[in-house]
C-alpha cells in the first residue's frame, strides 16, 4: 500500500480526534488502527480499487516507538501498573482519546504521521505481528 494512502487515513484520524463534531466513521471506544480501517473502508466505499487495511502496514512501526508496550495488537502502553496493555485498552473502553491514556494513543499517532509523512509515497509492507510482554 501507498505510504501517502495511510498518511492521509491517519491526518483523517487526527482531525477526528481534535474535532468537536466527529465523523460517522470516528469511534472514541476505538484506538488508532480501527479508526484508520473505518476511515479506510469509507474510503473503498469510494475507490473501487481500495482492498486493503491501513493498520496492516503500521505495525512494523510500532517497535521503534519510544513507548511501545511491546504487543503489536496493543502498542499503547497501560497508564495502570497492575495492567497490562490489552487488559488497559479493554478497560477504556468507553473513550480511548481521553487522560494520560488518550494522550499516549495521540502520541502514538503523531509518531506514526510523522513516520509515514518521511516515506512520500512509496511503498509500506505489512509488518510482522509480535507480543513480547503479557
Amino acid at each position: 500500500m501507498k505510504a501517502s494512502t495511510v498518511l492521509e487515513g491517519l491526518l483523517a484520524v487526527k482531525e477526528a480526534v481534535s474535532s468537536n463534531t466527529k465523523p460517522f466513521w470516528f469511534k472514541d471506544c476505538h484506538g488508532v488502527c480501527s479508526n484508520l480501517d473505518g476511515y479506510q473502508l469509507l474510503l473503498a466505499e469510494q475507490v473501487e480499487s481500495y482492498h486493503d487495511y491501513s493498520s496492516l502496514h503500521l505495525q512494523s512501526f510500532y517497535p521503534q516507538w519510544p513507548e511501545w508496550s511491546g504487543c503489536d495488537t496493543f502498542p499503547v502502553p497501560s497508564t495502570l501498573k497492575d495492567y497490562t496493555a490489552e487488559e488497559m485498552y479493554m478497560e477504556h473502553r468507553g473513550n480511548m482519546w481521553v487522560k494520560e491514556y488518550g494522550a499516549a494513543r495521540l502520541r502514538l499517532l503523531d509518531y506514526l504521521i510523522q513516520r509515514v509523512e518521511a516515506l512520500g509515497d512509496s511503498e509500506i509492507s505489512f509488518g510482522e505481528q509480535q507480543c513480547t510482554q503479557q
